[in-house]
């Protein structure tokens, strides 16, 4: 509800423009709008001149997409590309970037803080002040302390910035709070709300997708809040829509020991996806329960599997082989009679051991802030180098930041991915 008003602030302070472009322009326009998130950059820099000469109408459409929902990332990363040109559009830019961004991780707030300094020597105080509310509205949701100080700070300055903005605000700033509170005290109640006196929007919904994150250490509380937020959401009670987001943040973190509960609930409510089973399997795999996980996968596949169960008895193929169990050359056979060439990968590698999956090898680690690289990670070249120093960077982060580095690593670097 409240980025909803910062956006409608926002939108006041661009000049209307109801300017065309010419063809030639409109066309470099949209190259660089459309460009692969790889290949953008390039892109950006091959039309920044054109770019420069359309950024009245880029705002404009910013402007407006802003306000109805539309995406804007794309628009400000534009407009970021030809900051060497134009003070107003580089902060234009870096705010549409961390608008967009906001709660994905700490490059939402950065680029919010960015669009701050940058209208601060452009000279719009206005703008400035509405940049730092939202930066410090972004960072109150993913810090863990639940502090509102800075944020508090950020609305008594936008107050004396522009008095008329910071009325127009007031209602949307106590209801974020009041989301944010509930948010950070959710993981640690007794017992979520039975009703909540107020009306919830679908920005509140994702900010109480936090406490499931920080709630992974009790899988039954952890539920409780899965099940509250998706009655909010009006879906039926068996739904796992909210679990998924937890198990797809727990598996890519490796966080294996709370995945199971998660996984399991999910199961029981009928989720008979073969991802999900693939995944509980793997994650029970890694966590010693090996002999349930092999009888998740053999009841599913079944004795006479065909190609619609490939995916699982290839999986069950593999995890035979990582525990060393003395049923791998039937299974092993079975899918070769199923799909030969998915055969050929029926071999764990060399990592894989008995009664569990252990990581790679990494020559970097990072731990509370600080980066070691073991000396032999110069043999790797300096692409191999890269990888593992980001690799520890990401498992060093985290369930919640390390996942959201690695997408924007798959988004940005899919070569590095």
């Amino acid at each position: 509800m409240l980025f909803e008003h910062i956006g409608t602030e926002w939108a006041r302070g661009i000049a209307h423009e109801d300017c065309g472009l010419d063809p030639s322009l409109e066309a470099a326009v949209q190259s660089v709008l459309a460009a692969h998130p790889a290949e953008f950059a390039e892109t950006a820099s091959q039309f920044s001149i054109e770019l420069h000469r359309a950024e009245p109408v880029l705002l404009a459409r910013a402007r407006e997409a802003i306000c109805s929902g539309r995406d804007i990332e794309q628009i400000g990363r534009a407009l970021v590309s030809i900051g060497h040109l134009s003070e107003e559009g580089k902060a234009a830019g870096h705010f549409l970037v961390g608008f967009a961004r906001r709660f994905h991780n700490d490059e939402g707030q950065r680029e919010l803080e960015l669009a701050r300094m940058s209208y601060r020597d452009a000279g719009l105080r206005e703008m400035e002040a509405l940049s730092a509310l939202s930066a410090k509205a972004a960072d109150l949701a993913l810090s863990d302390d639940g502090s509102t100080e800075g944020f508090e700070a950020a609305v008594r300055e936008l107050a004396h910035a522009t008095p008329m903005t910071s009325r127009r605000l007031a209602s949307a700033v106590e209801h974020y709070l009041t989301v944010i509170r509930l948010a950070h005290d959710l993981p640690t109640a007794d017992e979520v709300p039975r009703s909540f006196p107020m009306p919830f929007t679908d920005d509140d919904l994702d900010l109480l997708r936090f406490a499931l994150i920080r709630s992974v250490r009790r899988p039954a509380h952890l539920v409780q809040i899965a099940g509250w937020i998706q009655s909010l959401r009006g879906l039926p009670g068996d739904s796992t829509e909210e679990l998924d987001i937890v198990a797809r943040v727990l598996h890519d973190a490796r966080s294996h020991d709370e995945l199971v509960p998660i996984l399991r609930e999910m199961v029981a409510r009928g989720d008979e996806r073969s991802g999900t089973l693939m995944w509980l399997a793997q994650a029970l795999a890694e966590t010693g329960h090996w002999s349930e996980a092999k009888s998740l996968l053999v009841t599913r596949v079944g004795d006479r599997p065909g190609p619609e169960v490939v995916d699982l008895l290839h999986q069950l193929v593999m995890l035979c082989a990582a525990t060393r169990d003395p049923e791998h050359e039937h299974w092993l056979e079975t899918l070769r009679s199923v799909d030969a060439e998915r055969a050929r990968y029926g071999q764990a590698p060399p990592t894989m051991v008995e009664e569990a999956i252990e990581e790679p090898q990494l020559f970097a680690r990072y731990e509370e802030g600080t980066l070691t690289i073991d000396p032999r990670a110069a043999q790797l070249g300096e692409q191999g180098m890269a990888a593992h120093i980001r690799a520890a960077i990401v498992l060093g982060l985290g369930p919640e930041k390390g996942v959201e580095l690695l997408g924007d690593i798959q988004l940005r670097e899919p070569d590095l991915y």
